[in-house]
């Protein structure tokens, strides 16, 4: 099962031990690799997480770039409302791959329970 800590991140236990999530999950895709169903709803999560975090970033560097920093008023009303439309939609692509990851768990432990 996943397990997070506000100061040591997502972590999974396994057999009762806290093992480190890695980067986009790639330790945990290593373990999930016994189920196919798992696999497939993991890679799901990181595409939504990486679509996700591009969007975040991308509208941030908008929202930051209509900003005139001599005046401190925005340049464009309309590129700052774009980036920060990207960032909302680009939080709500990355949660809901977190469906995905809980899901590709279920997977995983029901194909080894079996």
């Amino acid at each position: 099962y996943l397990s997070q800590d506000f100061f040591s991140g997502l972590k999974y236990v396994q057999d009762g031990v806290q093992k480190p999530f890695g980067f986009f999950g790639q330790k945990l895709k290593q373990e999930l690799a016994v189920s196919p169903m798992a696999v497939v709803d993991f890679k799901k999560y990181q595409n939504k997480r990486g679509i996700g975090l591009g969007l975040v970033l991308a509208g941030t560097g908008l929202m930051l770039a209509s900003i005139d920093y001599n005046t401190g008023e925005n340049l464009n009303e309309g590129i700052f409302w774009g980036g920060f439309a990207a960032v909302l939609v680009g939080g709500g692509i990355s949660a809901s791959g977190f469906n995905n990851l809980n899901r590709s768990i279920y997977w995983y432990n029901r194909d080894v329970l079996k």
